[in-house]
């Protein structure tokens, strides 16, 4: 007998990163407003706790740009013993 892979729950909303993160970062806006924002201008809903898992996403893949230190040293990693 052969199964079929289901999935249960609803599908995945795909959801434009970069805006949300435009709208956090560059904006400065809340979740809240970051989704009234969104809605206007893409037409799709989205809810503040979707902003809120899409951008801890979205800043987790990424690669870190922007550093607190502007000559930031890699760090070292521990001798050989």
């Amino acid at each position: 007998m052969i199964k079929s892979l289901v999935q249960s729950g609803r599908p995945r909303l795909l959801v434009d990163f970069g805006l949300i993160l435009d709208l956090r970062e560059k904006e400065n806006l809340g979740w809240s407003r970051i989704a009234s924002e969104y809605i206007k201008r893409t037409g799709q809903y989205v809810s503040k706790q979707i902003c809120l898992r899409r951008y801890e996403e979205a800043t987790s893949r990424r690669p870190s740009i922007v550093t607190s230190d502007p000559i930031a040293k890699p760090a070292r990693s521990p001798p050989d013993a």
